[in-house]
């Protein structure tokens, strides 16, 4: 779930977003930057965490600075997950999936 996102200065197309990644526990936050366009507050979105394979390309995910701000993961896009969609927007998942 998207809890926060903000403007990465200097940047005009980043954001950085805080997410919530388990919430069982009240400090499992990471924070990714992405330049897609339809990422807002509250939205469940699907991430590849720290160590994640991306098939499409056989990229590693890795912790790395982006536009200045540290990022731990990357938003997916709909293709990415073979799933029908936007190329350059985040997979969101409906909130009456039964997700948290």
């Amino acid at each position: 779930r998207v809890l926060n996102v903000a403007e990465v200065p200097g940047h005009a197309r980043l954001k950085a977003c805080t997410l919530l990644i388990d919430s069982s526990s009240s400090d499992s936050t990471i924070t990714v930057v992405t330049n897609a366009p339809n990422v807002k507050t509250s939205l469940l979105v699907v991430v590849a965490r720290i160590g994640a394979v991306v098939e499409e390309d056989n990229t590693t995910i890795t912790k790395k600075s982006v536009g200045g701000v540290t990022s731990e993961g990357m938003l997916c896009s709909c293709p990415m997950l073979g799933w029908k969609g936007h190329d350059n927007s985040a997979a969101t998942i409906p909130p009456d999936a039964g997700f948290q």
